[in-house]
């Protein structure tokens, strides 16, 4: 038996404060969550057994004897995170600290059916275990973030718009990868992940942060109070379909003027032909408007003032901390960035200098993927 999966709920806080924290004193722990220490003395001694926390160094004493300091041992137990987007599936494995220890990325194409993309995951993730020399007891669980809508309970991607190959409604990812890896499978929202990642790895729990990802589609996640906070059915592209032009483009959700209809690739590119008469990819528009292109520069200018409007709604509403934007859009043209965050501060009805705006989420290109191993390890730790 995995001495994770038998923890009890006060080992499990306990843990969950110290992989929150960094690393700690038993003092600080006590203080913290009002603990008695011979209770503290009890749960640490078997965190410290199961390899789950260890002794990292001594710190400075106030008095007497200087206390000992605890962090997460990273050694023993690992984690999986799958990113399931349109244009590719990354698989990583990391550790409680979320290093990535193994990498595997493949395209979305013509020929990446979910049956081939969950063989796919399946194979990578025998062979990661296989070849990191990984005892198969020591993986604790699978998180998968994806493409949207899903029902999140049993684990299903319904019916998402935009994938390449064909058959991607109805996919049960959580029975088939449950069965094949023989390990609980938890899954949700790419863009919740993501968040996951930047929460841990910024320290940020008491934080409200938001995310977004720009692509193909919008994504965008919420975290507050400890949670994340979920539209309307669970779905990611909820903000993608804010209007910011009564009058505008026709979207195919029936509304006109949605953000997705001039912030996406396919907007962008879309818009670039009409206005140009020229068929360009988001990757060489935002090149060409980089050296100077007027016509480039225009359209790009529009997307990012159209995303700016929007993001200005968003922190209007809800008051983010840490704004996060990532995303294919993002990583093509820093100039989008800049011109969004520009529109942005300048509809913020409050003061827009207490908030940090970054194009550099904590894990680039692997935000999803790796946020996703740290959101099945939060939802092993907050099982009850």
């Amino acid at each position: 038996m995995n001495p994770f999966l038998d923890l009890t709920n006060q080992e499990k806080n306990v843990f969950t404060f110290i992989l929150r924290q960094g690393e700690t004193t038993k003092d600080e722990i006590v203080r913290a969550m009002g603990i008695k220490l011979t209770t503290l003395n009890r749960v640490m001694k078997r965190l410290l057994d199961s390899m789950l926390i260890e002794e990292t160094g001594i710190a400075e004493s106030s008095g007497g004897r200087k206390p000992v300091i605890y962090g997460v041992d990273s050694r023993n137990y690992r984690l999986i995170g799958v990113d399931i987007s349109r244009s590719d599936t990354i698989v990583t494995m990391t550790d409680f600290k979320l290093e990535i220890l193994a990498r595997v990325r493949f395209p979305m194409n013509s020929k990446a059916t979910p049956d081939y993309v969950l063989e796919q995951i399946e194979e990578v993730c025998h062979q990661m275990l296989s070849s990191n020399n990984i005892n198969k007891d020591m993986l604790l669980a699978v998180g998968v973030g994806t493409v949207g809508p899903l029902d999140r309970e049993k684990g299903v991607i319904l019916n998402p718009s935009n994938f390449t190959a064909e058959g991607w409604q109805d996919v049960a990812i959580k029975e088939r990868l449950g069965k094949s890896l023989d390990k609980r499978v938890f899954i949700d929202n790419g863009a919740n992940s993501a968040l996951w990642g930047e929460i841990q790895k910024g320290k940020l729990h008491n934080k409200k942060i938001a995310y977004f990802n720009l692509g193909k589609g919008i994504r965008s996640s919420f975290y507050s109070g400890n949670n994340i906070l979920r539209a309307t059915e669970n779905l990611e592209d909820a903000f993608a379909h804010m209007t910011v032009d009564i009058n505008g483009r026709m979207c195919q959700c029936g509304n006109r003027g949605c953000l997705e209809c001039y912030c996406t690739v396919e907007s962008i590119e879309s818009i670039y032909e009409e206005q140009s008469g020229e068929k360009k990819t988001i990757k060489d528009i935002c090149e060409v408007s980089d050296k100077g292109d007027e016509q480039a520069g225009a359209t790009v200018n529009m997307a990012a003032e159209y995303f700016g409007t929007g993001l200005a709604n968003f922190i209007n509403i809800l008051g983010p901390f840490e704004v996060v934007i990532s995303g294919p859009i993002i990583r093509s043209c820093s100039s989008f960035f800049e011109k969004a965050i520009a529109v942005a501060k300048g509809k913020i009805i409050t003061k827009s200098d207490r908030i940090i705006f970054t194009d550099k989420p904590a894990f680039g290109e692997d935000a999803i993927a790796v946020g996703a191993a740290m959101m099945c390890l939060q939802e092993l730790l907050e099982e009850k």
